[in-house]
């Protein structure tokens, strides 16, 4: 994005994000780090939403221009433009093509934070299935040992074999062991049905629906399992 700008506007371009931290996230050749006093004016842009920079508002601190990126949910990023003449990027004339690039920046921008959350909830799919197989495991692997051990003890105490008391105290650890157990092997991990929250995006699993700042977002079956 920031080298399409750089390349129609013919000036130096740089993309920035965060809350609280404000953080370049790209930028043209040559542009490898902002001032703090860049920061502090793209700031001001992810904040308010509104351009802010040289020859708009704070145009003493810095040299560069921040435009909002704005999607549904807000502010997304702020992309600064900046002339190494000091002359305005954009002229007026040609404010109203920015805005549409800013728009398509802003459907780019959206559609990378779906897919990122994708990814995010196949991680959580993964430990969850991993989770179900340990639990499975515990109880088809160790409840038949306590099981037998139970039964041992059993057979001692009616035996009227080994020491009366030590018995009874075994046996009520393994009475508790096997209770625990039980409880482990029969959570249901499909209770936890909440839609996975990335930001403004709200993925449901069990329902198969994505939502962005409310709003449902269509998605293909391939898009939704990605």
């Amino acid at each position: 994005a920031a080298g399409e700008l750089a390349r129609i506007f013919d000036c130096h371009a740089c993309v920035v994000c965060g809350v609280g931290e404000v953080r370049m996230i790209a930028g043209t050749a040559g542009v490898d780090r902002l001032t703090a006093a860049d920061l502090v004016v793209a700031a001001q842009t992810l904040e308010h939403g509104k351009a802010a920079g040289r020859h708009v508002s704070g145009g003493s601190l810095t040299d560069w221009r921040f435009h909002p990126v704005c999607g549904v949910a807000g502010t997304l990023a702020a992309v600064g433009l900046a002339r190494s003449d000091g002359m305005q990027p954009v002229d007026p004339e040609r404010l109203s093509l920015l805005e549409n690039l800013l728009d398509q920046v802003a459907l780019a921008l959206a559609r990378a934070r779906l897919e990122s959350a994708g990814r995010e909830n196949v991680v959580l799919r993964e430990r969850d299935a991993l989770r179900s197989a340990l639990l499975g495991s515990i109880g088809s692997d160790v409840r038949p040992h306590l099981n037998s051990i139970a039964a041992g003890l059993r057979t001692l105490q009616r035996a009227g074999g080994g020491d009366a008391e030590v018995l009874h105290e075994v046996a009520g650890e393994t009475a508790k062991l096997t209770g625990f157990i039980d409880n482990l092997a029969d959570l249901d991990l499909a209770q936890n049905q909440d839609p996975v929250i990335v930001g403004a995006v709200a993925i449901d699993l069990y329902r198969r629906t994505v939502t962005l700042g409310g709003e449902p977002v269509k998605l293909t079956p391939k898009e939704f399992a990605v």
